[in-house]
């Protein structure tokens, strides 16, 4: 694997994962490494997996997230990140509901904002803590950023990343929005829905018959969830600036703005690319804006 994964026109696409002497790599099975092992870890990553291949469906049981709850140190995090183009509504919603089940506190984070590709990580957090504290002032590097643009310069904007703007990929509190998945049932080792319920749909799927988790519909979840719990009062966000606790919103009105452009509806993605910039630097809310896209 090392011949052909790190050595790609001379460009190691690892980021040096073979050659970092801070690197252990394991040949293993990756669930039955974590139950035998007495190791403690910080963080848990889950990596994208074909939900529909066979054996899949048990990464996302209820006793392989208790195995790996047991395996993170204090103040640990286990992303579970999952291919919205290849999930539909139900299945997203069981395993929301199984790690509910397990983790104290469950998250919501975005990969992208890009219609009909979203991934997206359920975070397991060991404990029900605020996240880490930011100090740094990013104000002047995201005015910056939108200067000058509008909603036509959607595909073409460079916004900062990093500690301080992370939050514009978080999408809300999974546990104080827990009740939108109360009526979805448990995968587990005995009961393994997502192992026949995955395969099946995609078996039956006819062009873009399937409805996959994708564009709209995982916008709309974000939005319940912020409504439930907005990240203004968000107790995760509890040691975050104020501006920061803006993001999140922000994050949401630009994917609307994604969604609309897609979808060729200018004044929809005009109003969500206004709001995005109001909420993205920390501009003044009057009662006139509009909280949510109409979708």
């Amino acid at each position: 694997a090392r011949q052909y994964i790190t050595d790609v026109d001379g460009f190691d696409c690892t980021g040096g994962l073979f050659t970092d002497p801070r690197a252990t790599l394991l040949a293993e099975d990756g669930r039955h490494y974590l139950m035998a092992t007495r190791e403690a870890f910080d963080m848990i990553n889950a990596d994208l997996f074909v939900p529909f291949q066979a054996g899949t469906g048990s990464l996302y049981s209820k006793e392989h997230f208790e195995s790996v709850k047991h395996r993170l140190a204090p103040g640990g995090v286990f992303f579970q990140w999952l291919p919205l183009y290849q999930l539909t509504e139900n299945e997203v919603y069981i395993i929301a509901r199984t790690m509910l089940e397990v983790f104290d506190q469950v998250s919501l984070w975005r990969n992208n904002f890009q219609p009909g590709d979203e991934v997206i990580a359920f975070a397991g957090h060991k404990l029900a803590a605020p996240l880490p504290s930011n100090r740094v002032d990013s104000h002047p590097d995201r005015t910056a950023a939108v200067a000058g643009k509008n909603w036509h310069d959607l595909m073409r904007l460079a916004l900062p990343f990093d500690a301080s703007t992370i939050l514009f990929f978080y999408g809300g509190n999974i546990t104080a929005a827990r009740e939108l998945f109360e009526g979805y049932p448990v995968n587990t080792d005995d009961k393994p829905l997502i192992e026949y319920m995955a395969p099946r749909t995609y078996r039956d799927r006819k062009d873009t018959a399937i409805p996959w988790f994708v564009g709209p519909r995982i916008a709309k979840l974000v939005d319940n969830v912020q409504r439930l719990c907005p990240p203004a009062s968000d107790p995760l966000l509890a040691e975050r600036l104020p501006a920061e606790r803006r993001l999140p919103v922000a994050g949401s009105y630009f994917h609307w703005a994604r969604i609309w452009d897609v979808i060729g509806d200018e004044a929809q993605c005009h109003q969500a690319w206004t709001n995005f910039i109001r909420e993205w630097t920390d501009a003044p809310k009057t009662a006139a804006d509009d909280e949510r896209p109409k979708p």
